[in-house]
């Protein structure tokens, strides 16, 4: 299934793509009815003007062509669905997949919302690193955190550090929270604030 969000659109490679490709590169594979242009980069986002919303499949292979590395190419690990903003918020970068995570309010309160879901359950596996990337400034207070307890700290619970680390401060560039999934990591974990109640969610574990 297409991942279908309202304001950004999300994507995964299977190899890392941020040292290789450069504004001005044109995107080949999309579909679309012409090859969209890479327009900038960040750290964990990319940004190609589109002339229309357009899916692709998983295991499409999409090719970079510029001047700087004339033929990348890069296999598409997931379905996704780009709408015409052109945003591309998560892929993989070696074996840590980073998501960009922003707070928003829709009127219960701040939350930690990602592709446009408030409190997003995340699907992680066993022995695969991943990283809540805290860059946007409305994170700006909202370290994320980790505990097997839902709402963490704020619940009673405790945090939760096996294969935690975390770098830069939240709201800032290059701010993230990684976690490498344990072998032994329970079935359940949950992502909260450090400092509010309320703003985290579930991560299920498998693999």
């Amino acid at each position: 299934m297409a991942n279908a969000v309202s304001d950004s659109s999300t994507v995964t490679f299977a190899t890392a793509i941020n040292s290789k490709i450069s504004v001005g590169d044109k995107v080949f594979g999309t579909g679309n009815s012409s090859e969209p242009t890479i327009s900038s980069i960040a750290s964990n986002k990319l940004s190609m003007v589109l002339g229309s919303n357009i899916t692709i499949n998983a295991n499409t292979t999409l090719k970079f062509v510029g001047s700087v590395d004339p033929s990348d190419s890069f296999v598409v690990a997931e379905d996704a669905t780009f709408f015409d903003d052109g945003v591309i918020d998560q892929y993989s970068e070696g074996n840590t997949t980073d998501y960009a995570i922003r707070v928003s309010n829709s009127g219960s309160g701040n939350r930690f919302n990602y592709g446009g879901t408030e409190q997003y359950t995340f699907n992680f596996v066993r022995g695969v690193t991943y990283r809540f990337m805290q860059e946007d400034s409305s994170n700006t207070s909202h370290p994320i955190r980790i505990s097997t307890t839902s709402n963490g700290t704020h619940a009673s619970g405790t945090e939760y550090t096996t294969g935690v680390s975390y770098n830069g401060t939240p709201g800032q560039a290059n701010a993230w929270t990684e976690i490498a999934i344990a072998a032994d990591a329970p079935s359940n974990l949950y992502y909260y604030c450090k400092n509010h109640s309320g703003m985290g969610g579930i991560i299920n574990i498998t693999g």
